[in-house]
């Protein structure tokens, strides 16, 4: 039977991320869709939408209020790139900027240790690969009782952060779920895997970079520039402000 000449039905798809810019906090996002409609990403603690504003609110206006320094208390390195070339909010890491800042749990929602410096890069990293740290837990273990050093993938390890990829202490962001977050790996410009959050345990052996595995497994990391830790700005008690 030949296809119908007309128009049957309409299945209409979400509106594209048009532009969009990181917050000086680098741990927000403000997103601009083909409608015009603006929304508030959270990258840490959360990893979801905070706000969508109304379809009044203009995005210049709204970036300029966002980004005014009396409405930033944190500021931190870049340790992450943001794009919208797939009409979707993506988000790259990459070895040499991922672990380049960090901040104090209190800061991000870790309950009882409001004092401690956690690496942002690290968390967001143990949130997405949580499924495939569990699926090295057998391995790392038999590689432990035999002598070995149960490393992830290899490669050397450098200052110890959090802890909230070791089996040990350190605390974790109260992330939502990020099971179906599409994650990409890439080597260069190639694509090597492709995968749902909660399938990265399928992956076989070697698909995830040596400079994740020892992060999430080990806590260890090399920023390849100077640590930046995020700080608050406060009115001088006599402007008045």
């Amino acid at each position: 039977e030949a296809p119908p000449s007309h128009r049957v039905a309409t299945i209409r798809g979400s509106a594209a991320v048009k532009r969009l810019a990181v917050l000086p906090c680098k741990r927000r996002i403000l997103t601009e869709d083909t409608r015009g409609l603006c929304a508030l990403w959270e990258v840490l603690p959360r990893g979801s939408c905070v706000r969508r504003f109304d379809a009044g609110e203009k995005y210049d206006k709204l970036l300029a209020e966002l980004a005014e320094p009396t409405a930033q208390r944190t500021y931190s390195a870049s340790w992450f790139t943001a794009s919208a070339r797939s009409g979707a909010l993506e988000l790259t890491l990459c070895a040499s900027s991922a672990f380049n800042a960090e901040g104090y749990a209190s800061e991000l929602g870790i309950a009882g240790q409001e004092d401690f410096r956690v690496n942002l890069g690290e968390q967001l990293l143990c949130a997405l690969f949580a499924s495939w740290r569990e699926r090295q837990k057998p391995s790392r273990a038999a590689a432990n009782g035999a002598g070995g050093s149960g490393a992830g993938g290899g490669g050397a390890g450098g200052a110890n952060s959090s802890g909230a990829g070791s089996d040990g202490g350190g605390g974790q962001c109260a992330f939502r779920s990020l099971e179906q977050t599409p994650v990409l790996i890439c080597d260069g410009s190639v694509v090597t895997a492709r995968s749902r959050a909660s399938r990265l345990g399928d992956l076989p052996d070697g698909a995830v970079p040596s400079w994740v595995g020892q992060a999430v497994l080990h806590a260890q990391f090399s920023p390849r520039a100077p640590l930046k830790l995020s700080f608050f700005l406060q009115p001088h008690p006599a402007s008045g402000l």
